[in-house]
């Protein structure tokens, strides 16, 4: 996903969306009927996977933007470090 989608900069919500489509059982097995079951699958995947897992090993680049945390939207991008030690064929 990070080769194939993040050569420019991407929202997160586009990228968590792209796993939700990847494995959409996950739907079902939400509970938490408060926040919703697509939000919290594509918020979860944002937290847990792109900004405590690729973030941190230097996979992807981050930009937020706007100035209020209502409206601000989070991108990705991924680094020249994942694209030299990454081959896909």
């Amino acid at each position: 996903m990070l080769h194939k989608l993040c050569g420019d900069w991407v929202e997160d919500q586009i990228l968590g969306a792209f796993y939700l489509n990847a494995f959409p059982n996950l739907v079902l097995q939400t509970s938490n009927i408060l926040y919703g079951g697509e939000r919290e699958i594509i918020g979860c995947f944002s937290l847990r996977f792109l900004e405590r897992y690729c973030l941190q090993l230097g996979f992807v680049e981050k930009k937020e933007v706007g100035d209020n945390y209502s409206d601000r939207k989070t991108f990705y991008k991924r680094t020249s470090f994942f694209e030299k030690n990454f081959e896909f064929h």
